[in-house]
Parts: C-alpha cells; sequence; structure tokens
C-alpha cells in the first residue's frame, strides 16, 4: 500500500531526499508518530490536521494507524524521499510543498483586539477549555477560586510568571513561568502546552506576516526549547519545539489570516 504525504518545512524536504532508520514511536487516532534516528519527531496524520512542520499529510490514515498494520517499536527505512515499512510492504512517497502566504486581513492593532473577543467568543461556545479564564481575563486579576480545573489553579501561578516576564521580555522570569505550565494538563498535548504553543505561533506570525518582532520572542523560543524535551512527553515536546524553531502550522496560520473577515469562523 502506498501514501503520498505532503511535506511543508524545508528542513523536512532535504531530510527527505536522503537516508535514514526510522521506528514507530506511538499510534494514535490522530495519526502515527515516526521517530528519526536524530530523535526528531515526524507524525504522519491525515490532511484535516493541516501542515505541521514535522508532519507528513496523506489520506485515508485518520484512526486507522493499527488497522493498517502500524506497530510500536517497528523499523522503517527512509531512501530517497520514500518511507518503506518492510513489514507490511506500506510505502510513504513524500513531496514537498511550501507553506502559503501570511495575508492578515486587519493591522496587529485591530487584530488583536479582534482575536481576543472573537477567540473567548469561540471558546465559551465550546464549553471545553479548561483554560479560558486565562483569555477572558488578565492573569493578574485571577484568583485559584476563579478556577474550577485543579490543572488550570495548578498552573496559575506560573501564568502570572510567564505574563510578567512576557511583558518585561525577563528571560529568568519566562523561564520560571514555563518551568510552573509546560506538561500541565490533560491529554497527549496537556492543555498548558497547547497554550504555549499558540503563543509562540502568535508571536512568530506577528513577527513575519506584521514585522512586529515582540521583544520576549527570542528568550520564549530559546527557553521553550530547552525546557519542553525535559518537562512533557515527547510527542508534545514535538509542537512546543517547532513553534520555538518559527514552524509554520496552517492552521493557525488560516485562523489568523481570517481574522475580520467573512472567512471567520462562525
Amino acid at each position: 500500500m502506498e501514501f503520498i504525504c505532503t511535506v511543508t518545512d524545508e528542513e523536512m524536504d532535504r531530510w527527505s531526499r536522503g537516508t535514514d532508520r526510522l521506528t514507530i514511536s506511538g499510534i494514535f487516532s490522530g495519526g502515527v508518530y515516526l521517530l528519526r534516528a536524530d530523535g526528531r519527531m515526524l507524525l504522519l496524520h491525515d490532511r484535516e490536521y493541516g501542515a505541521v512542520p514535522f508532519g507528513l499529510q496523506t489520506e485515508g490514515i485518520l484512526g486507522r494507524g493499527r488497522e493498517l498494520g502500524f506497530d510500536a517499536d517497528e523499523p522503517l527505512v527512509l531512501k530517497n524521499g520514500s518511507i518503506l515499512q518492510q513489514g507490511t510492504g506500506i510505502r510513504l512517497r513524500l513531496r514537498y510543498a511550501p507553506p502559503g502566504p501570511l495575508q492578515p486581513a486587519l493591522p496587529p492593532d485591530e487584530a488583536c483586539v479582534f482575536l481576543r473577543a472573537e477567540g473567548v467568543r469561540l471558546l465559551s461556545g465550546e464549553k471545553r477549555s479548561a483554560l479560558l479564564p486565562f483569555a477572558e481575563n488578565d492573569v493578574g486579576s485571577i484568583s485559584k477560586a476563579d478556577l474550577a480545573d485543579p490543572f488550570a489553579a495548578a498552573g496559575l501561578k506560573g501564568m502570572q510568571l510567564l505574563e510578567k516576564g512576557i511583558a518585561e521580555a525577563d528571560e529568568a522570569l519566562i523561564g520560571e513561568g514555563l518551568q510552573g505550565t509546560i506538561g500541565l494538563g490533560q491529554g497527549l498535548t496537556p492543555s498548558f502546552d497547547d497554550f504555549i504553543t499558540g503563543a509562540l505561533l502568535a508571536l512568530n506570525y506577528a513577527a513575519a506576516a506584521w514585522d512586529c518582532r515582540h521583544p520576549a520572542l527570542g528568550a520564549m523560543q530559546k527557553r521553550v526549547t530547552e525546557l519542553a524535551p525535559l518537562r512533557t512527553n515527547p510527542y508534545s515536546a514535538a509542537y512546543l519545539t517547532a513553534a520555538a524553531e518559527g514552524g509554520r502550522f496552517s492552521l493557525a496560520e488560516d485562523f489568523l489570516n481570517a481574522a475580520g473577515t467573512d472567512g471567520w469562523p462562525l
């Protein structure tokens, strides 16, 4: 069986044209995680997840990893643009497609106001985000009594330090805040990891789309890169590290591009 897979990251494209040995690290409903020989993670996933910097986008993989015969710790081989799992005969043919353009519809100040208001509205409607209070309010005004979720309450101090550290571009405070938040939450990618990944994506987007580089961005990138492998699981660390390295996540970029337009989620 053959899958045509798209990669959108330039480093991934260069890697794909060489040779390497990989192992299957984990099989989940959202995709199959593969581990390169250098320790970097790959995700074989369906296109509905958009472009992920370490992703192999394809069709027909969603929820089918085990059905197709992928098993943890099984070896695979990369050679000249194809990954072969010898036990099943599955072949992944890799093709490079550069990510789409960053085209914000609003200037940065208007976009920030719009995104905060609309982001809170969408999260409130979903009733799924334990971290909604952090989007609705300044962190300094929140007390543990406001936080019903135990993980959110446990991360409050870290969030306060992180907010202060970003506002003052203070690397030490940013590091303290990240130590109190990375790895906290439920699921394969814990809630605070998702929050920090999103913060990095927004900061990277602002720098690239509006030439508005936040003075704390470099410190955030450095400390997340250092701490993620130590404080969360390897799957979530892959997202955090990719975001810290400036990787392009198309779903987040599409979301930001659409702010203030008819294409904005209703």
